[in-house]
């Protein structure tokens, strides 16, 4: 504004993301745990936002990534959801029964068929328990 910062007055939470869908935005999505890099054993909880119009986006899934080579082979993980979510459990993974190596997550919003927008993903190691 007339060249001056603004900085903002308080913390962008999960909550105020997934409460600021503008027009043509049709959803928020992003893992907030396990974070970028983790090293995680046993079952987890994945956490984030899946923030959508439930009339405009169908579904939102967590993928598991297996390096296989060059390439990565997706997996997904349990079912494909149609509700929304904000800051809370998106999907478990039984990482008990995974060999210790590296991963990959991700979260894609699907609608019309399509992507909403990029998978939001991150990479994790499973360690031997």
């Amino acid at each position: 504004l007339n060249n001056i910062a603004l900085l903002p007055t308080s913390t962008c939470t999960e909550e105020l993301l997934a409460a600021s869908l503008g027009a043509g935005q049709t959803a928020v999505w992003r893992i907030t745990s396990p974070k970028d890099g983790d090293t995680i054993t046993g079952n987890i909880p994945i956490i984030g936002t899946a923030s959508f119009d439930p009339a405009v986006v169908e579904f939102y899934k967590i993928e598991l990534g297996i390096p296989s080579g060059a390439d990565i082979q997706w997996l997904t993980l349990g079912e494909t959801h149609n509700t929304p979510v904000v800051n809370g459990v998106l999907e478990v993974l039984q990482a008990e029964g995974l060999p210790p190596g590296t991963y990959y997550l991700r979260l894609i919003v699907v609608q019309d068929s399509n992507y909403a927008g990029e998978p939001h993903q991150i990479q994790i190691t499973v360690a031997a328990p």
